[in-house]
C-alpha cells in the first residue's frame, strides 16, 4: 500500500457566519490541505449551503461531506446518491477509505466529550487512532506505518488542529 499517494482533508462542521466559514475554508487550502468535508448532522449547518460557500471563497480546494444523514432526510439521500451515482458512472464505486484524526497532540479538549461521548483524559492514555501526537516526523511515520498496515490514505482532521497538523501532511506530500 505504500504506493498511494497521501491526501488530507479537513471536517469542519461549525463557524460563526458565512465569512468565518469562507476563511476557514480558504486557510485549509493556504495549508495545502487537498479536501474541506462537513457532517449532515442536525447541529450542523446544511452541507450543501456550507460547501458552496466554501467551494465559492477556493479556487482548488475539493469540498465533500463528512456523512450524510439517512435518517434525517431519506428520500433526499436517496435522490441525491442516485444523481451522483449517474453523474459519476464507474467511477462511483471507487471508494477511497478515509480516516478522521480528530486529535492532533497530547491535549484532548474537553468538547470531545460531548460530541463523541468519550472521556478526554481516557482517550489521552490510549492509542486511539482518533488521536494522533508527538513531533510531526512522529506522527508522519505513524500515518505512513497505517498506510501501510489498513491501506488507508486519505486522512481528515478536525478544524481546531487544521495548523498543528499541517507540518505533518507537509512532510508526507512534499507541500
Amino acid at each position: 500500500m505504500a504506493d498511494r499517494l497521501f491526501r488530507f482533508g479537513v471536517m469542519a462542521a461549525w463557524a460563526r457566519d458565512g465569512a468565518h466559514w469562507a476563511a476557514q475554508a480558504r486557510r485549509a487550502e493556504e495549508l495545502g490541505y487537498a479536501t474541506l468535508l462537513t457532517p449532515d448532522t442536525s447541529g450542523t449547518a446544511m452541507p450543501a449551503a456550507a460547501l458552496a460557500a466554501a467551494a465559492g471563497a477556493t479556487t482548488t480546494l475539493r469540498v465533500g461531506t463528512f456523512v450524510l444523514s439517512a435518517a434525517t432526510r431519506p428520500a433526499e439521500l436517496a435522490g441525491y446518491v442516485g444523481i451522483v451515482r449517474k453523474a459519476a458512472g464507474e467511477r462511483f464505486d471507487d471508494l477511497e477509505l478515509c480516516t478522521q484524526v480528530h486529535v492532533v497532540g497530547d491535549e484532548v479538549p474537553g468538547w470531545l466529550s460531548g460530541q463523541m461521548g468519550i472521556d478526554p483524559a481516557a482517550m489521552a492514555n490510549s492509542a486511539a487512532i482518533a488521536k494522533l501526537s508527538g513531533t510531526p516526523r512522529e506522527m508522519a511515520d505513524t500515518l505512513a506505518r497505517r498506510r501501510d498496515e489498513l491501506g488507508v490514505s486519505y486522512v481528515s482532521v478536525s478544524s481546531p488542529f487544521i495548523e498543528e497538523f499541517a507540518p505533518v501532511a507537509e512532510l508526507l506530500t512534499g507541500h
